[in-house]
């Protein structure tokens, strides 16, 4: 049953499935995108419903341990998902950032979609002629928000705004959703050069017929709406904003923690990590009690920088050098090949498709040079052994499919975390004091993210005391500050799940090492927090607890 349901809910969301590769697996029909109508959500919760109903009449005890822990991390998906029914109208779907309608539909036809056959060329052009639909979907799903008083803030719409006309104005050439299709025409086997003007010419009349007046009618009705738009930028402002917060928390932590717990948490993480920076700018005999943006500049001086041309070199690099020390800390590395990808904007990962077709790909920056000292971290979290080692791990494990492509953010990105951490446990920054420095600010980053996320959504900061906030304690300029404050208001608890996640994960290595005693080793802790795939962090914790109480069960990981 619990792979049936995975299948049937699932294919509500047909470009997730085709993205990851899943296509055939769950018999997907037709080349279609995802409805985003509230109508179509609505139908999938009455499916999660049906789902939640099954459940509850499991006899959970005649289950097998692993059927067991199936069970409860399903039961927590459906839980969560259910959980939001009362907020649909909550997330901001034109927002700018990743998670927005455009920025996501457009990632979908620019990375996502296959271009491996002539079938797939043709799937890619019916799934294109949809766009101006979702995207009409989009503006009718802004109209409902606002009749339940739910606006993005102005400080984040006008940003949008600017984004989204500069897709509808952009050259056919530089669009993301011409661009790679056309490149890609070329290196599809069986397409001749006449098909390729064919169908290069069929793409274009799309986007300049249908996809550009989409977005021009998206962007008047935003420009139209930010008359309208409030000036606070926090989510406790809306009805019911507190209690759609606590949600988004449980959602992204993954825990039970409280926004009052979060920010005092955050508050102390912050005190540590700074006094240890402290520490390490006088190591470099750098000046007692100036800002941590003059030692941060000190650092990217001293460090040195990487031409932008260079840098999908140097994190190839460090990539292959990190696999090397590996070794030594994991009983298994994923075969999936993990590869650098120049990206204007960059810093990211996307894991591998489950057919093979797309390997895992971290999405670096190459629009400007780069301070040097940060990119030995950037490469350990996204890449190895962050986000790729425990993503494909999973991929390719023999786990249920759902567990083996489950995304929760307070395991997948406290893991990132922990494996900057983990880095610097093993000395690999031994020999360089400035990408340690890098290494703590990702880490007081993280901090500070605690506090401003939790301020600006439960305790009502203003836009600028949460960039003041910022810009004092992470030393960077107003202008990043400043984009990284317009995220964290509309990715709402997102930026929570990275520091829990990691001190979560450190507190049971610790637990297993104290147990273990001389018993211990990284490699079987790895394997015991790997093994099983991702899943909440409560649940992490409990089937930890209850592993290290078996001397003989845990011999097995070694």
């Amino acid at each position: 049953m619990l792979e049936v349901s995975v299948a049937a809910i699932s294919l509500r969301d047909p470009e997730e499935v085709v993205a990851a590769g899943l296509a055939d697996t769950f018999g997907l029909q037709g080349a279609t995108l995802t409805d985003i109508s509230f109508a179509y959500q609505n139908v999938t919760l009455d499916m999660w419903q049906v789902v939640r109903n099954y459940l509850d009449r499991v006899d959970i005890q005649a289950l097998t341990a692993d059927e067991q822990l199936s069970y409860e991390i399903y039961s927590w998906q459906v839980d969560q998902a259910l959980a939001m029914r009362p907020f649909l109208h909550y997330d901001y779907q034109a927002t700018y950032f990743l998670t927005g309608v455009p920025p996501e539909t457009e990632r979908f036809f620019s990375d996502l979609h296959p271009l491996e056959s002539r079938a797939d060329a043709l799937d890619y052009l019916t799934r294109l002629a949809l766009v101006d639909e979702k995207i009409r979907q989009l503006i009718a799903n802004l109209k409902v928000m606002e009749g339940q008083g739910v606006i993005e803030p102005a400080a984040t719409m006008g940003i949008a705004i600017d984004v989204h006309r500069g897709v509808m104005n952009s050259a056919i050439s530089s669009n993301p959703y011409y661009s790679r299709f056309s490149n890609r025409l070329a290196a599809i086997p069986g397409i001749s050069a006449s098909e390729i003007t064919e169908l290069r010419s069929r793409a274009r009349t799309i986007v300049e017929n249908q996809i550009s007046p989409a977005y021009s009618a998206l962007v008047d009705f935003m420009v139209e709406q930010l008359g309208r738009a409030p000036a606070a930028i926090g989510v406790g402002q809306f009805p019911a904003g507190e209690a759609y917060y606590r949600e988004r928390l449980r959602y992204h932590t993954t825990t039970s923690m409280s926004p009052e717990q979060i920010h005092e948490l955050g508050l102390r993480e912050v005190a540590r990590v700074q006094t240890e920076l402290r520490e390490k700018f006088g190591l470099l005999g750098y000046p007692r009690g100036e800002t941590l943006a003059r030692s941060f500049g000190r650092v990217a001086t001293d460090g040195g920088s990487t031409r932008s041309s260079n840098a999908v070199d140097v994190f190839v690099a460090l990539i292959d050098d990190a696999e090397i020390r590996m070794q030594a800390l994991f009983n298994r590395l994923p075969e999936a090949e993990v590869v650098v990808r120049g990206d204007n904007y960059g810093g990211f990962y996307i894991g591998p498709s489950l057919d093979g077709s797309r390997p895992g790909t971290f999405y670096a920056s190459t629009s400007a040079n780069q301070p040097t000292y940060l990119m030995p971290t950037l490469a350990y979290h996204e890449a190895m052994p962050g986000h790729h080692m425990q993503i494909a791990l999973a991929q390719e494990s023999e786990l249920p499919l759902f567990r083996r492509i489950a995304i929760f953010n307070g395991y997948v990105e406290g893991w990132g975390l922990y494996a900057e951490r983990l880095a610097y446990d093993s000395g690999w920054y031994a020999s360089d004091p400035y990408g340690d420095l890098g290494r703590l600010y990702f880490e007081n980053l993280r901090a500070v993210r605690l506090v401003v996320d939790t301020g600006i959504h439960y305790y009502g900061w203003s836009f600028d005391r949460a960039v003041t906030y910022f810009q004092d304690n992470v030393g960077s300029s107003r202008g990043a500050a400043e984009s990284n404050i317009a995220r964290y208001s509309i990715y709402t608890g997102q930026a929570t799940a990275y520091m829990v996640g990691m001190l979560k994960l450190l507190e049971l290595r610790d637990r297993v090492q104290a147990a273990l005693g001389d018993g211990f080793t990284m490699a079987g802790f790895h394997t015991l927090v790997l093994e099983e795939g991702p899943m909440p962090l409560d649940i992490l914790e409990r089937r930890v607890d209850s592993e290290i109480t078996g001397a003989a069960a845990w011999s097995l990981r070694q």
